[in-house]
């Protein structure tokens, strides 16, 4: 496990004026309706597809770390955005993390079963494109330690939510062949008796992507 961590230099508590004028710096005009109190917690790099513990204390997130990392891997941060540190390997591209809502353990997904170096960059010349890489899910704790595969395919698996009850598991996968379409990003109700995803499926022009609701039948 590879491990590093932050502190926050110590310094005078700004004032009233000062935390007005970041606020109005960070919002886009009409957010002011919805947002307050806004702050950046990562400074530089690619940081992407924060999520919350259930207990609103801690957020993990995927990460370059300010571009010393050659691809994405899994940090924890608390939520002041102190005490930054990795909790995946290090070892290939990660993707989609996500705590378990009793805290003890993450899960994440990964692509070091096949490589431990980054898979090769995609062709986005013609725009944004999402890479289907081999990736599996894992679990681990929030530590890093204790790293367990939980789904593996030679194929892509990833984008893995827990319900809240913690005994439900959805993720995307292309196990079963290429993916026809895109679905993706499930996540369960409170309860876990319905599903929330993204899909073109139905679509009325070319990549058009919206939004699904379904109950969850299955056992």
């Amino acid at each position: 496990m590879l491990a590093s961590a932050c502190t926050p230099a110590v310094r005078a508590p700004a004032s009233p004026t000062e935390t007005s004028a970041a606020n109005a710096t960070l919002l886009r005009r009409g957010e002011e309706k919805f947002l307050a109190n806004v702050r950046q917690l990562t400074h530089g790099g690619q940081n992407a597809e924060a999520y919350w513990s259930a207990d609103g204390r801690r957020i993990i997130f995927q990460s370059n770390d300010e571009g010393r990392l050659p691809c994405d891997q899994i940090f924890i941060m608390n939520a002041d955005g102190s005490g930054k540190h990795l909790v995946s390997n290090g070892k290939g591209k990660t993707t989609c993390s996500y705590f378990f809502p009793s805290g003890d353990r993450i899960l994440y997904a990964s692509t070091f079963r096949v490589a431990e170096s980054c898979p090769p960059p995609l062709d986005r010349s013609r725009g944004y494109v999402w890479a289907l890489d081999d990736y599996d899910i894992y679990t681990a704790r929030p530590d890093g330690g204790g790293v367990r595969p939980l789904f593996s395919s030679a194929a892509y698996d990833a984008e893995a939510t827990v319900s809240r009850d913690g005994r439900k598991i959805v993720f995307t996968s292309a196990r079963d062949g290429d993916l026809p379409e895109f679905d993706g990003f499930p996540m369960f109700n409170a309860d876990g008796t319905r599903l929330v995803f993204a899909s073109n499926r139905n679509g009325k022009q070319p990549r058009e992507t919206n939004i699904f609701v379904a109950d969850w039948v299955g056992r």
